[in-house]
């Protein structure tokens, strides 16, 4: 084992968890959503002026299809619908 191995094996480490903790808030964001979805209505934050009509569009396009695929996934459940 060469003396910067260690090193280089710990700065390795280092960087992964950096990239985790990058990905974080938005991990929490999503789960912050999902939560939020499965009540059918958004957080009070989410659709509010400061992000704008296109995260707003965004935001209602994904709930539509959520709300989509909740349904269908229902309804093959119960032996009905099922698209391939």
């Amino acid at each position: 084992m060469h003396k910067n191995d260690a090193k280089n094996i710990n700065m390795r480490g280092i960087k992964k968890i950096e990239e985790v903790i990058d990905r974080l808030p938005v991990y929490l964001r999503k789960l912050h959503l999902f939560k939020w979805q499965s009540r059918n209505l958004l957080p009070p934050s989410i659709g509010s002026a400061s992000n704008g009509r296109s995260e707003k569009k965004k935001m209602a396009k994904e709930q539509r299809m959520f709300r989509k695929n909740r349904r269908n996934s229902r309804r093959e459940s119960m032996g009905g619908v099922r698209r391939d």
